[in-house]
This record gives structure tokens, C-alpha cells and sequence, in this order.
């Protein structure tokens, strides 16, 4: 009968183990949770008449290496022709990564947006330029024939140091210990060397 009892425990926790925990909803991580998150990012947004354009830079406070995700959004009323800007105009000081245009429509108009991703060239205070985008409303015949510019704002932003400010670069591992022992050794020699010529002259006076 205990033998019984002690097979069904061991059974009951062996169940309880193989059920797998509830660890709650998913958390994002990563770029991702950079980008679904609004106060990581740097943000301008700037109207021209029927066009509204926004600028984000993800992260807000980047460190030398971290890539750079610059998203430029274009909306635009029905009727209204937008030229984007070119490929990489305006970004000549860093590194183009990656870029991804894209369009979609929307109940009123279009959605137009350019994602660059981008390497700092060094540490320290960079800006994003003011951008330029190009728009002709077709919307009135009578409206100016003329293309229309909305600039954007500059995006100014820091980039820390991969060190923390102040702190030089440290020495390999080894370095300083090396160095005292090969002094050490050269002292030694010198010390050795000095002793055995004071020997040889007094033999050699001796001799004589």
C-alpha cells in the first residue's frame, strides 16, 4: 500500500513539472521595442499646406556603433503629386546601411515613407539636415502650376563614446607586468655586468 502511495506522488510530481509555466505576454526587445516606443525616438514633424512630413530617429540616444533607423513619413491630401528626396540626399556624412521606400494609400490621400538605416561616423554631436520635399497640388486648376518645397527640421542628437567620458584606453592585459619584468631583468644584467668588469680589472692589476 505504500508502495502504491509513494508511485502516485511521484507520478503527481512529475506532472506538475512537465506543465509549462505562463511567463506572461511576449516583452519586445531590441530594435523593435526601440522603434514601438515613441520616447526612445526623436521626432519633428513640419506642414506645408496639404503635405505633413515626419521625421523620427531611432534610438534618441545612440552610442558609437548602434545603427541609426531614420524613417521620413509623408502624407498627402488626394490630388496632391509628392516627389520624395533622392537616395541619400542630405546624408552624405554617414554610412547608408540599409534603405526601404514605401507607399500606401489612405482614406484621404497617400502615405509615403523612406527608411535608411545608418552608422554614425564618430562620436560626439551630429545632426540630421533639413530634408527636402517636393509637392504639386492638382487638387485646384487654377492653384500655382509650380512645385511646391516643405523642409523638414534638423534633427541634432549625440552620440556617446563606446567608453565612458574620461576613462583612457586601457592597456592589455599583461602590459604593465611585462614591462616591469623586462626592466627588472635589464637592472639585474646591468647590475651583474658592472660587477664581473670591476672583478676582471683588479685580476688583471693584480697580474701585473
Amino acid at each position: 500500500m505504500r508502495s502504491s502511495v509513494r508511485v502516485l506522488g511521484l507520478a503527481a510530481l512529475l506532472a506538475s513539472c512537465a506543465q509549462p509555466e505562463d511567463d506572461g505576454p511576449v516583452q519586445e526587445t531590441g530594435d523593435d521595442a526601440s522603434l514601438a516606443d515613441p520616447a526612445a525616438s526623436l521626432v519633428v514633424e513640419t506642414q506645408e499646406g496639404p503635405v505633413t512630413a515626419t521625421l523620427t530617429l531611432t534610438p534618441r540616444e545612440p552610442r558609437l556603433g548602434d545603427p541609426l533607423v531614420l524613417t521620413l513619413e509623408v502624407l498627402a491630401k488626394t490630388g496632391v503629386v509628392v516627389e520624395m528626396p533622392a537616395f541619400g540626399e542630405a546624408l552624405g556624412r554617414f554610412a547608408i546601411v540599409d534603405f526601404t521606400p514605401r507607399e500606401d494609400a489612405t482614406e484621404d490621400g497617400v502615405q509615403l515613407s523612406q527608411r535608411y538605416t545608418l552608422q554614425a561616423p564618430m562620436s560626439g554631436r551630429q545632426r540630421i539636415p533639413r530634408l527636402r520635399i517636393e509637392f504639386l497640388d492638382e487638387r485646384d486648376p487654377d492653384s500655382d502650376p509650380n512645385a511646391r518645397e516643405l523642409l523638414t527640421d534638423e534633427l541634432a542628437f549625440v552620440v556617446a563614446s563606446v567608453l565612458p567620458e574620461g576613462q583612457p584606453l586601457d592597456e592589455p592585459r599583461g602590459t604593465s607586468r611585462t614591462l616591469a619584468g623586462a626592466q627588472l631583468a635589464l637592472d639585474r644584467l646591468g647590475t651583474g655586468g658592472c660587477s664581473r668588469r670591476g672583478r676582471g680589472s683588479r685580476l688583471v692589476a693584480a697580474t701585473r
